[in-house]
């Protein structure tokens, strides 16, 4: 095998995933590596069908999956306030979105109304988002009051699903 490997062919790699998460350049290396069998190193176009075609079905049915099914563990009322953070955090202009406690409570109170009397509808914000952050969907750095989504990964799966089809207008 020849000296194929270029900083242009890693640069694409990395441009090209989801996330750095090992699992994703992991597959990245083993797929890029095996287009490059004759030792001609593949170009963006290759490796970005390479992801298209490969990676991501893959990621979706792992990872993705994986999402679905903790937030299928919400409560109804839960999921409704989660949809509103996801969505108030994916309109932040931020570097990365983000958005502080109070934000994500005007929004989630904008969309849904404000809290119900009723115990058992009520959703309590500070404990949704650490049971979010414990379930690896939001990461929350109390010290400068910003909470995020806990990687790329997570934004995607977001930005991917159905269930933003739902939204309230």
């Amino acid at each position: 095998m020849s000296n194929w490997w270029s900083e242009a062919v890693a640069q694409a790699v990395i441009d090209q995933s989801t996330d750095l998460l090992p699992a994703c350049l992991q597959f990245a290396f083993k797929y890029v590596v095996a287009a490059a069998e004759d030792g001609t190193p593949p170009g963006a176009a290759e490796i970005a069908a390479i992801f298209r075609d490969q990676i991501r079905p893959n990621f979706d049915h792992e990872f993705f999956h994986q999402f679905d099914e903790r937030f299928a563990e919400y409560t109804a009322a839960e999921q409704d306030a989660a949809r509103e953070v996801f969505r108030s955090i994916s309109r932040s202009t931020r570097t990365p979105r983000s958005r502080s406690f109070a934000e994500l409570a005007d929004a989630v109170e904008g969309a849904l109304g404000p809290t119900p009397a009723d115990a058992a509808d009520r959703v309590d914000l500070a404990d949704l988002i650490l049971a979010l952050e414990d379930d690896g969907f939001l990461t929350d750095d109390r010290d400068r009051d910003r909470i995020a989504f806990a990687s790329r990964l997570v934004e995607a799966w977001w930005q991917t699903r159905d269930h933003r089809r739902g939204r309230r207008r």
